[in-house]
C-alpha cells in the first residue's frame, strides 16, 4: 500500500508511553448512564484493573454527539480519547476551529472553520490525534460507508486510517466494497452477504533507521476470506454464527473461531445465550456480565457490572 497523506498535525496533549507488546488498536471505553466512563484495554491485564474507571471525567450520554471506538465527542466539542492501555484523555481545545460531521471507528471527518474542504482526524493507538487535510481533491467528501479503520467512496474503493501511526492508505485495486452485497460494516473486516469477509490488518514489522537504531511500524493489510454465511450479533472484531460461536478478527487481520462463550475455569457458561450490548472489542449480556475479545482474539470474562450501571453509549458509532 502507498501513504496518500503526509501532513501530520499532533494533538497537543501528551499521552503515557506504551509497551510495545500491549499495543493494539482493538481498544475503548463504555459510557455509563451515570456519567462515568470504562475504558477496555487492547490487552486482558491479568495483574491489574482489567475494565479501569478513570476518575475525574464525567460525560451523560445524552451530552455525547459523536463516537467511535476509541474516543467520543461531547456537544460543547469536548474530545475524549482513550489508548490500548486504558487511559483516557480529554481535549477541551482540539475542535476549536473545526465541526465535526461523521463518525468512523478510529477516525472522524471535520469541516475547518471557514473552509468548504473537510479534514480526517486519526485516533492512535496512544490516544493522539493526527489530522489530514484534503485541500484540492473530494477525497474526505467522497466517504460513503464508514467503518472501524477503514471508509469506502460511492464506487467501492477503501482506505485505510491506520491507528498505529496516524497515516492513511488506500486498499488494494482489485478489493472492492458494493454496498448492497454488504451485511455488516465492522470495526476491522466488512461481511458480505455471500458468506464471504474482508478483513483489515496491522502487522508489526521491525525496522532499522539510518543511525542504526531499531523501531516497530504497523502495515496495513487487506485480504478477502470465505465462508461466513448465517452470522449474528456483529460487532466491531466479533461476531457470532448461527451456532452462538464467537468468531474473533484478531488486531494483525487473522479469523479465529473461539468457540461458544464458555470459561470453565472461573465457571462462566453463555453458550445458549446472546449478548444484549456489543461493542468495538466486548459484549454485555443482560445480566450484566461483561466480556471482551483482546488483540490476539482471545476471550476474556471483564467484570459483572452492578444493577446501577447500566450502559448508555457503547464505543460504536452511531450511524455506520
Amino acid at each position: 500500500m502507498k501513504a496518500i497523506l503526509g501532513f501530520l498535525v499532533l494533538m497537543s496533549s501528551i499521552a503515557f508511553a506504551q509497551d510495545l507488546s500491549q499495543i493494539g488498536h482493538s481498544a475503548g471505553f463504555m459510557l455509563l448512564d451515570n456519567g462515568k466512563t470504562y475504558t477496555i484495554k487492547s490487552y486482558f491485564d491479568s495483574n491489574g484493573i482489567v475494565m479501569p474507571q478513570p476518575l475525574g471525567y464525567f460525560t451523560l450520554p445524552e451530552e455525547v454527539e459523536y463516537s467511535g471506538s476509541n474516543y467520543y465527542i461531547d456537544k460543547n466539542d469536548v474530545i475524549h480519547t482513550t489508548d490500548s492501555q486504558g487511559y483516557l484523555y480529554k481535549d477541551m481545545h482540539y475542535l476549536d476551529d473545526y465541526s465535526a460531521t461523521e463518525a468512523g471507528g478510529v477516525f472522524f471527518f471535520s469541516r475547518k472553520s471557514g473552509s468548504e474542504s473537510i479534514a480526517a482526524h486519526i485516533v492512535q493507538t496512544n490516544g493522539v490525534i493526527v489530522t489530514h487535510h484534503a485541500e484540492g481533491f473530494e477525497l474526505f467528501s467522497d466517504a460513503y460507508k464508514l467503518g472501524g479503520v477503514y471508509f469506502t467512496d460511492r464506487r467501492g474503493e477503501m482506505y485505510i486510517t491506520n491507528p498505529y501511526d496516524g497515516k492513511l492508505y488506500k486498499g488494494k485495486e482489485d478489493i472492492k466494497v458494493k454496498r448492497k452485497k454488504v451485511v455488516h460494516y465492522g470495526h476491522n473486516y466488512v461481511l458480505m452477504k455471500n458468506g464471504d469477509m474482508i478483513v483489515i490488518g496491522f502487522v508489526p514489522r521491525t525496522k532499522v533507521d539510518e543511525e542504526g537504531n531499531t523501531y516497530t511500524t504497523h502495515v496495513a493489510n487487506i485480504k478477502k476470506v470465505k465462508g461466513f454465511r448465517n452470522t449474528k450479533k456483529h460487532g466491531g472484531t466479533f461476531f457470532f454464527n448461527s451456532k452462538n460461536e464467537l468468531i474473533a478478527i484478531t488486531d494483525q487481520g487473522e479469523v479465529v473461531n473461539r468457540g461458544k462463550v464458555v470459561i470453565t475455569s472461573i465457571e462462566k457458561d453463555k453458550s445458549n445465550e446472546e449478548p444484549e450490548l456489543l461493542g468495538t472489542s466486548y459484549f454485555i449480556y443482560d445480566d450484566g456480565e461483561a466480556y471482551m475479545i483482546d488483540k490476539s482474539g482471545y476471550l476474556w470474562f471483564l467484570k459483572k457490572l452492578p444493577f446501577y450501571e447500566r450502559v448508555g453509549i457503547t464505543n460504536v458509532p452511531f450511524e455506520r
